[in-house]
């Protein structure tokens, strides 16, 4: 543990420590803004009310929209004097909400996240690799202080998951073995949503400890909670946030074990103290005692968000629920099937509310969803300039396309093709793609295997990948067809290219995510070639 004294505190000085920080908490908001007082006034109560923790039920809620009201700093306690750091939401649901750090807050919210950082097995001979976006979004800076304040010195990885899965592929199409190879031991992803699956095959393909991190903007940032190796659910930092389980038709406080709606009262923030905020995330907090831990509650996601989202690499955003059997599972603080809060500024228990008239996301028109994603076996030699291969389960459909990594520098690409020319390889096409640093050349050539071979001999980074080559008309409207029915069944395409083949037929290729969509194209009737039929195969 980073601060075993606070994280394995016992749970009555625990909660000791929360009534003199809510009591502070509350005094400052009221004081300090405007809102607050009015709204407290209003109710009939004072800080000087809170006796215990339950009398927080007594104070009105906060929402979104009086920070949209107050935009864009009507809801700070402090002078600009005295503001460290100012950071805004996306704005994706309307107009962004601003919040604002002392240099305290900054402390704090940089031991929040450290705690999570330790969880994943991170020291102060860590290295913290943070790959979230920086600006204004909370995450990147977020970050950034929970490894300052650990100081740590890559072994582990903070980003999107979305992100994660982006940096094991390239790194797998690129001959790598990043579970083996690379030295990543822990990762802390959040940020957007996340199925069960999606997150093991980030910890397989990454050979790491997943850590889901849940955190919002105007609360704090990353780090409100987070989860240990055991798995059970997120650790709330409660010295630091008191969180509430709310009835969202009653407006009642839930016991722990009861599933409802979570709402946050901040212990310490300076800047931006937020009484009895509710995130419109569905939860259930229980106090654990399975392990180091043990004064701790549990923020566990609720499995039944319907209609959750991921976000693909590559095209539209697809539901993992429709071939997924397991339900989606939140990572971060993206939303889901929330209820949600009516138009009730400043609502006291016992209000009215309305339910949730979300839907799950329907089904495509057009049928069936494929799987599109699945753990791949993979394989890979070591050393530079070695003929890399993934070994993955495919149909007889699939066809060897061969892929080579270039420096960005004068002649690499001439002095590949040489050695394919010298060696009497036939080349059908051959596509780059550019990079910043390095330039990826995808080639359909004869005997693919000993084309690998023989630029892995001459220093070249080659590896075989596996993709699906369709014969179309040479004609318009052949490639929207087929692109239509991949969308129509949620198949997510990483990359494609097309090249006429003569004879009035073109050959659309495509890198389709997961296993299976080679069938699903031959069974609706497409021309899914054979490797025969494309190029001279290799030598059994």
């Amino acid at each position: 543990m980073f601060q075993p004294e606070i994280e394995a505190m016992p749970r009555e000085e625990l909660r000791a420590l929360q009534l003199e920080r809510l009591r502070e908490s509350v005094r400052n908001a009221y004081e300090n803004v405007p809102l607050y007082r009015e709204r407290f006034d209003a109710a009939g109560v004072s800080p000087d009310d809170i006796e215990s923790l339950e009398d927080l039920e007594k104070l009105p809620f906060v929402v979104k929209q009086d920070m949209r009201d107050n935009y864009p700093f009507g809801m700070f306690a402090r002078e600009n004097a005295d503001v460290a750091r100012i950071h805004a939401s996306s704005g994706t649901t309307g107009q962004a909400t601003v919040v604002g750090h002392t240099a305290a807050d900054l402390e704090n919210w940089g031991d929040c996240f450290a705690r999570g950082i330790a969880m994943v097995g991170g020291s102060r001979e860590s290295t913290i690799q943070v790959s979230y976006g920086y600006g204004l979004f909370t995450g990147g800076l977020g970050a950034h202080a929970g490894g300052e304040a650990m100081d740590c010195k890559t072994d582990i990885l903070c980003c999107t998951p979305s992100y994660a899965l982006l940096i094991a592929d390239t790194a797998i199409e690129m001959g790598y073995d990043p579970a083996t190879e690379f030295q990543i031991s822990g990762g802390i992803f959040g940020a957007e949503p996340c199925s069960e699956n999606m997150r093991q095959e980030i910890a397989d393909k990454l050979g790491l400890q997943y850590c889901d991190v849940y955190g919002l903007s105007e609360i704090m940032g990353p780090g409100v909670a987070m989860e240990c190796a055991e798995r059970g659910g997120l650790h709330i930092a409660e010295d630091q946030f008191y969180c509430e389980i709310i009835d969202p038709e009653t407006l009642e406080v839930l016991p722990d074990g009861e599933v409802g709606e979570l709402v946050i009262t901040t212990l310490t923030r300076e800047c931006s103290p937020m009484i009895r905020y509710p995130p419109q995330d569905r939860t259930l907090a229980r106090p654990h005692r399975r392990h180091a831990h043990h004064s701790r509650r549990e923020r566990v996601p609720v499995p039944d968000r319907a209609g959750h989202h991921r976000v693909p690499r590559g095209s539209h955003p697809v539901s993992d629920r429709a071939h997924d059997p397991r339900p989606a599972r939140p990572c971060g603080a993206a939303g889901g099937d929330r209820p949600r809060f009516p138009h009730r500024r400043g609502a006291r228990p016992g209000g009215s509310a309305r339910p949730s008239r979300r839907r799950a996301q329907e089904q495509p028109a057009g049928g069936r969803r494929y799987q599109v994603r699945g753990t791949q076996n993979h394989r890979a030699l070591g050393g530079q300039g070695q003929a890399r291969h993934r070994p993955e389960r495919r149909g007889q459909l699939m066809i060897s396309q061969l892929t080579v990594f270039l420096a960005n520098e004068k002649g690499r690409l001439a002095a590949a093709s040489r050695v394919l020319s010298e060696a009497g390889i036939n080349m059908q096409a051959l596509f780059v793609a550019d990079t910043a640093d390095f330039g990826i050349v995808r080639i359909f050539c004869d005997t693919p295997a000993l084309a690998a071979a023989k630029l892995a001999e001459a220093g070249f980074r080659a590896t075989i990948t596996p993709v699906i080559a369709v014969s179309v008309a040479d004609e318009p409207g052949t490639l929207a067809r087929l692109l239509e029915f991949c969308h129509q069944s949620s198949m997510n395409i990483e990359y494609g290219y097309c090249f006429a083949a003569g004879d009035g037929r073109a050959i659309d290729v495509l890198k389709i995510e997961g296993e299976g969509a080679e069938e699903a194209l031959a069974a609706a009737g497409f021309k899914v070639l054979a490797p025969e039929e494309v190029y001279v195969v290799d030598p059994s």
